[in-house]
């Protein structure tokens, strides 16, 4: 389970603590960019070098927020966002083995 602190520090340490360092990027769900997959995923593309450990735990972390069994009463809202990341996490993962 992922807990968010209020503190600027400890939204960071949550971060750090998680192994997402640099690269991670925490947004509100409403700013969102839902076409970009780095926006999806909560990655920032100038943070550093995007590892796949790093992605893995990026989307499994989204994966849990939107799935539609976390998401009671908007199961069709979970479901396209569900499949909206795991085609980002798709993306993001062929991009860097092409770059590697």
């Amino acid at each position: 389970m992922v807990f968010f602190f209020q503190a600027e520090d400890g939204i960071r340490d949550a971060q750090e603590s998680r192994g997402l360092g640099d690269v991670y990027k925490r947004q509100d769900q409403e700013s969102v960019d839902w076409s970009d997959p780095w926006s999806v995923l909560h990655l920032d593309p100038q943070g550093g070098h995007l590892t796949a450990q790093t992605l893995q735990r990026a989307f499994r972390e989204q994966l849990l927020v939107w799935h539609p069994d976390h998401n009671p009463g908007n199961e069709q809202l979970a479901t396209d966002r569900t499949q909206i990341i795991l085609n980002a996490y798709q993306t993001l993962k062929q991009s860097t083995r092409d770059r590697d």
